[in-house]
């Protein structure tokens, strides 16, 4: 570019005269006009600063220039001749080359940000390099050379200048180049105010580009199709013989011929008006063609190839190009739907892997309830991400920053005082602190119990409780604490802690986290490990402020304990306590009440009315030319849902009470004025508003009144979120769990209708006495890229609505197809699939050279997770998935009927027993695999929670070690026989074995255990059971006893004699009850029967109401029917009254209690 260099040597002189002795002369102009450059240079880049309003919307002009250019050239140069071209279209292409020409020149002044150093280059001549040496120069100076038929124009005769005025114009399309970087810089535009999804921003540029290439692909195959010709639009005289006669698709299709043949538009019945060159209609029917070949839609009808090689070989080009482009879309759509709200999806399946693990384990209605309370509270606040997830992808000193927001509530504990401990020190005592939080009602701390935790409230409210009292005794708020006492000196809870009527979030520093503080090199002067892990007897200021203030807090609960018992002072507090209450006057409807849900569903069926009806009604009276004056019965059916849909405006005004989580409470909203605000406020009232508009009072005057039912047609703005609230209001008021797949394939169930019935009311419309059969037959042929052929469009209007149709049921079908493989995609490709790990880890221990007994452990252990537990794996479950405190309440539950029921620990107290069931750890045994053998010494003890072990023992204790079979304590075959071990006792759930080997370490095992079917087990090792016991002096002090034998065989022998004779009992009630086992062979072959029962009536009855209505039925098919319909039914006697089922773990043979289990499970109402 000479010009520029010229200016920028201008401006260098200028630059170097300034730092000279010599002033310039006033009248020398090259110095001011580079000032002039500069200045107009540097405001330039100021204005395409990256990022900047004016960049994006000169970058958004060019697109939109870009895109015209791209659709308009290929039918300027494919389908109008020269003498068709309108005036409009060369004045705006004279216009478009000097826009390209001034954004060529906009380039050399385009700031970058640096990739290396992330500054912003401003530099003219950095920047003039930069783009002087780009890919991007080449492509805009090609696109500028069409602005040289402007001045060449006149000196070319009128065919020469013709052909460059069109021909030109395909320099200026190799822009298309520049869309992906365009389509770049407007992301990192709108990334600025948020975060973008790549799926759904990388599925429009993936629609955009088909449209534009359906566009162009249209006109480049009915430009080479009809090159046959000279021109494609003869006169009427030579049609026949011009354009009929040749071999090409535009001779075969009857829609364009119509129009131009004089022979049929000419004729006094013929519809269609005849037209010399209707060139709308050619570039319609070849972009029909494209959708129709890239779609896989294939009508079969006139558009079609003709024998011409040039048509068959665009085609064979355009179906596989078609095949990839399908595939691309539905494969886009796949990772849109799987990322379109991915953290709340994978929270959502989260949940419902939970359910099935919460019923898996038969949690108690009130635990399942807290489950479900704290994990509502965990998406509300951060979308259901535990805080280690949360965490665990920032670094280390992150982390801590974020720790130590909460280091002003802990330096308020006495013993972590600013003025006592060091800053490091705080700052490892605020890392430790864990987040927990907890459901109304949920016990924080356990009076009597020694838990060895602090906890400070960060959220909400929790209640002291005391045994001797019902009502609170006191209550801590945001700031305060309790539990330091206990966490340093090691004593029981005085009291106990319960979270109040809403969520309270609290701050935990465990027993734990606590000593690894404390081991330190920093903290040594402390003494904690010498004083064994206490303050006891220690002069420490911290500790000793500590015993002081936890006097003065005992003091002040004695005193509320007294004042609480008195009569007095009980009358006293509940008058204050009903004067706190907030009431209210009028009617209102709760949160949980089950008007929402009733409500919600006539909600889903009058919207779909409305749907349906609308365009419906629509199609039927244009086709009967009626649409004025039509009016019909289900007017009024209308008018009556409009009226509720006003009712129910009024309710969410005044009458519906909401739920407030402001400032983390948990709050009934009753107050008429914020009912009222949350209601405008919220995006519900502005189309309940747009549909309440009474428009149907215009019809009473000018009639239509079918068309001023279309802005009712809003209401499907609130489908998705419609069926999103009943399933929210069905969990909260019904206890009702709809799961993500469930609502996503009602949603999509609901919308493949709505498609369908305006499709077809659309087509109903646009051709005159078609029945409604045959428009639903087009609409699912076409939306479901069937396509046969027999129903086609057969004019101009007809065919641009089966292209509109076409590409949207392309659209529809990709995005069932994605849905279903997305469901697929996440139950089977998960990395938390249990068939997926199963492969990674074979695969893994075959590289390792494993023993093939090793494997099949491996193999039975995941087989036992997806056959017994349905596949959720209640490790990961228990350690990654749930709360810290969720998972304490769920461990108590699985284990406390094993723990409880062992006679070793009968006389423990409530404390040790906790954390006893806390650190239990689960283990797997499959069948016949040994669990104790007498050559490897027990560590611990077992708990049987599901399956039968047998303990076994040796007939003769001389025999050589290798005659015996085991398979080791690590499931490894030793022996080969097992006929010299006896099976001296069956246990079964909730016994236990190897109790002796915590007291005294084992030289060998007085018995072998195996499992006789597959076992979960519980193990509790020698080592965890000492740490717990240094904490329980008065639990040390029994066992002692127990291992000296001081009176102790007697109790022992008793609680084992008295299992024995109750175990003993219910064998002789199973023997003399008739009931029917779940896991005997008898019951599969029944199960079998039923199949084939239920296989014979879904096969055979359609095929003989098909085929043999008139004929007479054989006394087979007869026999056949009634067998069938005896063993239906006997099938329901069954399992009403005789086939037991396992109820944790236990078999339950009652039969009032089979019937109940059988009248609540969903099989009955089938049945």
């Amino acid at each position: 570019m000479p010009c520029l260099d010229a200016l920028e040597r201008a401006v260098s002189c200028c630059h170097r005269s300034s730092n000279s002795d010599d002033v310039p002369p006033p009248d020398k102009q090259p110095s001011r006009l580079a000032a002039y450059y500069r200045t107009g240079a540097e405001r330039i880049c100021q204005w395409f600063l990256p990022h900047s309003r004016i960049r994006l919307s000169w970058d958004i002009f060019i697109f939109l220039v870009i895109w015209y250019n791209s659709l308009v050239t290929p039918i300027r140069i494919f389908i109008m001749s020269g003498d068709s071209t309108p005036q409009s279209l060369v004045y705006a292409d004279v216009v478009f080359d000097f826009i390209f020409v001034l954004d060529t020149v906009l380039h050399f002044y385009r700031p970058y940000v640096d990739p290396n150093t992330g500054q912003i280059v401003t530099d003219l001549k950095s920047l003039r390099k930069r783009y002087l040496g780009s890919v991007t120069f080449y492509i805009n100076a090609i696109a500028c050379i069409p602005i040289l038929k402007t001045p060449l124009s006149p000196f070319l005769g009128k065919t020469v200048q013709d052909i460059v005025m069109t021909y030109f114009n395909v320099l200026r399309m190799v822009r298309i180049l520049h869309l992906p970087s365009q389509f770049q810089e407007l992301k990192r535009f709108r990334s600025q105010k948020g975060p973008v999804n790549e799926s759904v921003f990388r599925m429009w540029i993936i629609l955009f580009f088909t449209l534009l290439g359906m566009c162009i692909l249209g006109c480049v195959y009915f430009g080479l199709s009809t090159a046959v010709v000279e021109d494609v639009c003869p006169s009427p005289d030579s049609f026949a013989e011009d354009i009929l006669g040749e071999e090409m698709w535009m001779a075969d299709d009857f829609v364009i011929t119509d129009v131009m043949d004089p022979a049929v538009c000419l004729l006094d019945d013929a519809e269609r008006q005849c037209s010399d060159c209707p060139q709308s209609l050619f570039f319609v029917r070849s972009v029909y063609f494209l959708m129709q070949t890239l779609f896989t839609i294939g009508y079969g009808d006139s558009v079609v190839p003709s024998k011409s090689v040039i048509e068959m070989s665009l085609a064979c080009i355009f179906m596989v190009a078609g095949v990839f482009g399908y595939g691309l879309i539905i494969a886009n759509l796949t990772s849109v739907l799987a990322n379109l709200d991915v953290v709340s999806m994978r929270f959502r399946h989260e949940m419902d892997a939970l359910n099935r693990w919460l019923s898996f384990r038969c949690t108690p209605e009130s635990l399942r309830e807290r489950v479900n309370l704290c994990f509502m509270y965990l998406s509300r606040t951060q979308h259901g991400m535990l805080d280690d997830a949360l965490l665990a992808d920032l670094p280390p000193h992150l982390c801590s920053d974020l720790a130590e927001l909460h280091l002003d509530m802990v330096t308020k504990i006495p013993f972590f005082n600013r003025s006592l401990r060091s800053d490091s020190f705080l700052s490892r005592i605020a890392t430790s602190l864990i987040r927990r939080v907890y459901a109304p009602g949920s016990y924080i701390l356990y009076q009597v119990e020694k838990q060895r935790e602090m906890v400070v409230i960060k959220r909400g409210r929790a209640d002291i409780c005391i045994k001797q009292c019902t009502d609170p005794v006191g209550s801590l708020l945001p700031g305060d604490y309790m539990g330091d006492y206990q966490l340093l000196f090691g004593t029981v809870n005085q009291v106990g802690l319960r979270a109040s009527d809403d969520f309270c979030e609290v701050l935990v520093l465990t027993y734990s986290r606590f000593e690894a503080v404390m081991s330190h090199p920093d903290c040594s002067d402390m003494m904690f490990q010498a004083r064994g892990c206490n303050f006891r007897e220690s002069s420490d200021q911290g500790a000793l402020d500590t015993i002081e203030r936890s006097r003065e807090e005992l003091n002040k609960i004695l005193v509320a304990i007294s004042n609480i018992t008195t009569k007095e002072k009980s009358d006293k507090l509940k008058d204050m306590m009903e004067k706190n209450q907030v009431t209210f006057k009028g009617f209102r409807i709760q949160p949980d009440s089950l008007v929402h849900v009733a409500w919600d569903v006539f909600a889903i069926l009058a919207i779909m009315y409305y749907s349906v009806s609308c365009p419906v009604r629509l199609a039927a009276y244009i086709g009967s030319n009626s649409l004025q004056s039509s009016f019909d019965m289900l007017f009024i059916l209308d008018y009556a849902i409009d009226v509720l849909f006003l009712t129910d405006m009024f309710l969410r005004t005044s009458v519906y009470a909401y739920v407030s989580y402001a400032s983390g409470r948990n709050e009934v909203i009753v107050d008429r004025r914020l009912i009222q605000r949350q209601y405008l406020q919220s995006g519900w009232f502005p189309v309940d508003f747009l549909c309440s508009i009474p428009l149907d009072l215009v019809s009473l005057a000018t009639g239509y009144y079918a068309v001023y039912r279309i802005p009712k047609l809003a209401r499907i703005l609130q489908l998705s979120r419609l069926i999103s609230r009943l399933q929210k209001n069905l969990d909260e008021c019904m206890h009702v769990t709809m799961n993500e797949t469930q609502m996503s394939s009602l949603i999509m169930f609901m919308y493949s209708v709505l498609i369908v019935v305006w499709s077809s009311a659309g087509w109903n419309a646009l051709r005159e006495g078609e029945s409604v059969y045959h428009s639903v037959y087009w609409a699912f042929t076409t939306l479901t890229t069937v396509g046969y052929g027999d129903l086609t469009p057969s004019d101009y209007r007809e065919t641009c609505y089966a292209l509109f149709v076409g590409a949207a049921g392309a659209t529809f079908s990709a995005a069932i197809i994605a849905n279903v493989t997305s469901f697929f995609h996440n139950a089977e490709i998960s990395e938390d699939s249990t068939e997926h790990k199963l492969t990674v880890v074979k695969s893994f221990m075959e590289r390792l050279q494993c023993q093939r007994e090793h494997i099949n452990k491996v193999e039975g252990y995941f087989e036992y997770i997806e056959r017994e537990q349905d596949g959720v794996n209640e490790d990961i479950m228990l350690n990654r998935c749930i709360p810290d405190n969720i998972k304490s309440d769920m461990l108590i539950h699985i284990t406390q009927s094993m723990v409880l029921n062992c006679g070793f620990f009968a006389s423990c107290e409530s404390g040790f027993i906790r954390r006893l069931m806390l650190s239990l750890e689960q283990r797997f045994f499959g069948k016949q695999y040994m669990i104790m053998t007498d050559s490897t010494p027990a560590d611990g003890m077992y708990f049987v929670k599901k399956g039968t072990v047998e303990i076994l023992e040796r007939p003769d204790s001389g025999r050589a070690e290798a005659a015996a079979p085991s398979r080791g304590a690590e499931g490894i075959t030793v022996g080969s026989s097992s006929t010299a071990l006896k099976v001296k006792k069956r246990l079964e759930a909730d016994d236990s074995f190897a109790e002796g080997c915590l007291l005294l370490h084992w030289e060998s095992n007085p018995f072998m255990a195996r499992a006789a079917d597959d076992c979960e087990l519980w193990f509790l090792s020698r080592s965890t059971f000492n740490r717990i016991v240094i904490d329980f002096p008065l639990v040390r002090k029994l066992l002692r006893e127990r291992e000296a034998g001081l009176n102790l065989v007697t109790s022992n022998e008793r609680r084992a004699s008295a299992n024995a004779i109750l175990k003993a009992a219910e064998k002789a009630r199973r023997k003399r009850a008739f009931f029917i086992h779940p896991d005997k062979h008898f019951f599969q072959a029944w199960a079998f029967l039923v199949l084939l029962v239920t296989l014979y009536n879904t096969l055979v009855l359609p095929l003989r109401v098909a085929f043999f209505e008139n004929h007479v039925m054989s006394s087979t098919w007869v026999a056949l029917d009634y067998l069938g319909d005896i063993c239906l039914l006997a099938d329901v006697v069954m399992r009403g009254a005789f086939l037991a089922f396992y109820d944790d773990n236990h078999l339950v043979i009652d039969r009032s209690k089979i019937f109940s289990h059988y009248r609540k499970s969903k099989m009955m109402k089938w049945h």
